[in-house]
Protein backbone atom coordinates (compact mmCIF):
# COMPACT_ATOMS: atom_id res chain seq x y z
CA UNK A 1 0.00 0.00 0.00
CA UNK A 2 0.99 3.57 -0.11
CA UNK A 3 0.89 5.55 2.64
CA UNK A 4 1.76 9.24 3.10
CA UNK A 5 2.89 11.18 6.74
CA UNK A 6 1.26 14.96 6.87
CA UNK A 7 2.21 17.21 9.73
CA UNK A 8 6.08 17.53 9.49
CA UNK A 9 6.06 20.72 9.89
CA UNK A 10 4.56 20.66 13.41
CA UNK A 11 6.62 17.47 14.35
CA UNK A 12 9.86 18.62 12.58
CA UNK A 13 9.95 22.67 12.42
CA UNK A 14 14.19 22.45 11.92
CA UNK A 15 13.15 20.91 8.09
CA UNK A 16 11.85 23.81 7.12
CA UNK A 17 14.66 25.96 8.09
CA UNK A 18 15.97 25.83 4.30
CA UNK A 19 20.44 27.09 3.95
CA UNK A 20 20.75 30.45 2.93
CA UNK A 21 21.53 28.89 -1.03
CA UNK A 22 18.23 27.14 -0.73
CA UNK A 23 16.39 30.23 0.33
CA UNK A 24 17.74 32.50 -1.97
CA UNK A 25 17.39 29.59 -5.14
CA UNK A 26 13.52 29.50 -3.60
CA UNK A 27 13.46 33.88 -3.92
CA UNK A 28 14.55 33.56 -7.36
CA UNK A 29 12.53 31.59 -8.67
CA UNK A 30 9.38 32.60 -6.32
CA UNK A 31 10.02 36.42 -5.55
CA UNK A 32 10.41 37.58 -1.59
CA UNK A 33 7.96 36.85 0.93
CA UNK A 34 7.95 32.77 -0.02
CA UNK A 35 7.29 30.27 2.35
CA UNK A 36 7.32 26.54 2.46
CA UNK A 37 3.81 25.40 3.47
CA UNK A 38 3.61 22.26 3.35
CA UNK A 39 5.86 19.02 3.26
CA UNK A 40 5.05 14.97 3.49
CA UNK A 41 6.83 11.57 2.83
CA UNK A 42 5.56 9.72 0.22
CA UNK A 43 6.28 5.80 1.12
CA UNK A 44 5.62 3.00 -2.07
CA UNK A 45 5.35 -0.77 -0.87
CA UNK A 46 6.20 -3.17 -3.22
CA UNK A 47 4.02 -4.44 -5.39
CA UNK A 48 1.65 -1.25 -5.04
CA UNK A 49 0.15 -0.07 -8.09
CA UNK A 50 0.53 3.14 -10.20
CA UNK A 51 -1.49 6.35 -8.54
CA UNK A 52 -4.04 8.40 -9.93
CA UNK A 53 -3.00 11.00 -12.21
CA UNK A 54 -3.41 14.42 -9.99
CA UNK A 55 -2.36 17.79 -8.90
CA UNK A 56 -0.97 18.72 -5.98
CA UNK A 57 -3.52 21.78 -5.68
CA UNK A 58 -5.28 19.36 -2.66
CA UNK A 59 -2.34 20.76 -0.99
CA UNK A 60 -1.64 23.90 -1.88
CA UNK A 61 -2.62 26.78 0.75
CA UNK A 62 -2.33 29.96 -0.51
CA UNK A 63 -1.50 32.00 -3.93
CA UNK A 64 -1.50 30.21 -7.69
CA UNK A 65 2.10 30.16 -7.52
CA UNK A 66 2.83 27.10 -5.88
CA UNK A 67 5.73 24.59 -6.45
CA UNK A 68 6.13 20.55 -5.64
CA UNK A 69 9.68 19.48 -5.01
CA UNK A 70 10.34 16.09 -4.80
CA UNK A 71 13.85 14.65 -3.20
CA UNK A 72 14.24 10.79 -4.29
CA UNK A 73 15.78 8.69 -1.60
CA UNK A 74 16.01 5.83 -3.90
CA UNK A 75 16.07 6.09 -7.86
CA UNK A 76 13.13 6.91 -9.72
CA UNK A 77 13.29 5.65 -13.43
CA UNK A 78 11.48 4.25 -15.81
CA UNK A 79 7.70 3.17 -15.43
CA UNK A 80 8.12 3.10 -11.64
CA UNK A 81 9.24 6.83 -11.42
CA UNK A 82 6.74 10.13 -11.60
CA UNK A 83 5.53 10.49 -14.49
CA UNK A 84 3.94 14.00 -15.75
CA UNK A 85 1.72 15.90 -18.37
CA UNK A 86 4.24 18.31 -19.76
CA UNK A 87 2.29 22.05 -19.94
CA UNK A 88 -1.17 19.97 -17.89
CA UNK A 89 -0.37 22.68 -15.56
CA UNK A 90 -1.36 25.58 -18.36
CA UNK A 91 -5.24 24.43 -18.28
CA UNK A 92 -8.34 24.00 -15.82
CA UNK A 93 -8.10 20.60 -14.68
CA UNK A 94 -10.67 20.18 -12.21
CA UNK A 95 -13.08 20.43 -14.87
CA UNK A 96 -11.41 16.95 -16.09
CA UNK A 97 -13.40 13.91 -15.74
CA UNK A 98 -12.00 10.89 -14.46
CA UNK A 99 -11.99 8.78 -18.06
CA UNK A 100 -10.74 11.91 -20.12
CA UNK A 101 -7.66 11.80 -17.17
CA UNK A 102 -7.12 8.76 -17.98
CA UNK A 103 -6.85 8.98 -21.82
CA UNK A 104 -4.61 12.05 -21.16
CA UNK A 105 -2.74 9.41 -19.17
CA UNK A 106 -2.75 6.92 -21.32
CA UNK A 107 -1.42 8.96 -24.34
CA UNK A 108 0.25 12.18 -22.86
CA UNK A 109 2.17 11.38 -20.12
CA UNK A 110 6.11 10.73 -19.70
CA UNK A 111 8.19 9.74 -17.15
CA UNK A 112 10.34 11.34 -15.47
CA UNK A 113 14.00 10.31 -14.03
CA UNK A 114 15.52 11.08 -11.03
CA UNK A 115 18.23 9.48 -9.21
CA UNK A 116 18.65 8.76 -5.33
CA UNK A 117 19.49 12.46 -3.99
CA UNK A 118 18.35 14.13 -6.77
CA UNK A 119 15.41 16.72 -6.66
CA UNK A 120 12.99 18.80 -9.17
CA UNK A 121 10.42 21.04 -8.64
CA UNK A 122 7.02 22.10 -10.72
CA UNK A 123 4.08 23.79 -10.50
CA UNK A 124 1.47 21.97 -8.42
CA UNK A 125 -0.67 22.34 -10.91
CA UNK A 126 1.13 19.95 -13.24
CA UNK A 127 -0.74 16.69 -13.82
CA UNK A 128 1.50 13.42 -12.30
CA UNK A 129 1.45 10.29 -10.81
CA UNK A 130 3.69 7.78 -9.50
CA UNK A 131 4.47 4.40 -11.20
CA UNK A 132 3.74 1.05 -9.64
CA UNK A 133 6.31 -0.70 -7.07
CA UNK A 134 7.43 -3.46 -9.16
CA UNK A 135 10.62 -4.02 -7.22
CA UNK A 136 11.09 -5.82 -3.70
CA UNK A 137 12.07 -3.03 -1.88
CA UNK A 138 9.75 0.05 -0.22
CA UNK A 139 10.24 3.45 -1.89
CA UNK A 140 10.32 6.78 -0.67
CA UNK A 141 10.11 9.99 -1.53
CA UNK A 142 10.31 13.36 -0.05
CA UNK A 143 7.53 15.92 -1.33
Amino acid sequence: YQRRVHGVKHHYPELFQLSDEGNSLMTQYLGEGWSLSSMMVVVSEPGIGAQTMHTDVAFCHGPRSVLTVVIAFEDMVGDEGTHVVPSSHTQNTDLYTPELLTYIQSKYSVPFRLMTGGSYCFDSYLLHFGGPNKGPNRRDYLC
